[in-house]
């Protein structure tokens, strides 16, 4: 989209994305981020993650992870280990599969929402599988106010969900996270966090606050 030579000035005039370097001096990265939005809102986050599991997980917690959890934005995780939907050498856009699992709690109108807003923003028109793990599904409302069909699969909720991405050769996998829940969430992380550790594609996560 852009020559190797152009200007970084020229960004905005070639593309209409302005770019700003910010330097943000806090102990705590997530604090510092959180204290940073509370003045400089944003609809969307995007980071980086190693997808760190099991006991590398315990002893150096992401810290992509942390500053979704602190910052309550809606966070784009992106692993160096999982194919992106953007090709890096032509810029197109690859996002034609996305995968959305729904439970009753949290609700999943507000995964629906941000899934349906996030494609309208970069032009996508998906295919989107929605999953429920379980026995009995949640009823999902399309903005045509016709119901959904809800794919049911029963077994471990974070196996199912990888195995159906797997499947289907998601681009993205859109989730809503109702925050953790009690001790075991905080040793094992949330069903959301521990999706995108291992995940074979981008994980949007649509936080508690937005439900």
């Amino acid at each position: 989209m852009l020559d190797a030579d152009t200007s970084t000035a020229a960004i905005f005039d070639r593309l209409g994305v302005e770019v700003a370097k910010v330097e943000i001096e806090a102990h705590d990265p997530a604090s510092g981020l959180s204290r940073f939005l509370a003045h400089h809102p944003s609809e969307l986050m995007v980071l980086a993650t190693q997808g760190r599991d099991g006991l590398p997980a315990w002893v150096q917690p992401s810290m992509a992870e942390a500053m979704s959890r602190r910052a309550q934005t809606e966070t784009l995780f992106i692993s160096g280990e999982c194919a992106g939907f953007v090709d890096s050498e032509s810029g197109k856009l690859e996002l034609d599969r996305i995968l959305i699992p729904v439970d009753r709690s949290p609700p999943p109108a507000a995964a629906m929402t941000a899934i349906r807003q996030f494609c309208r923003r970069v032009g996508a028109a998906p295919e989107i599988r929605i999953l429920h793990i379980g026995t009995r599904a949640p009823v999902v409302t399309l903005a045509s106010g016709r119901r959904a069909a809800v794919e049911v699969r029963s077994g471990n909720v974070v196996d199912g969900i990888l195995q159906a991405a797997a499947e289907m050769r998601a681009n993205l996998i859109g989730m809503a996270s109702a925050g953790r829940q009690g001790l075991l969430d905080a040793v094992r992380g949330r069903t959301t966090e521990r999706v995108l550790r291992q995940a074979p594609c981008p994980v949007l996560m649509i936080p508690a606050s937005a439900q």
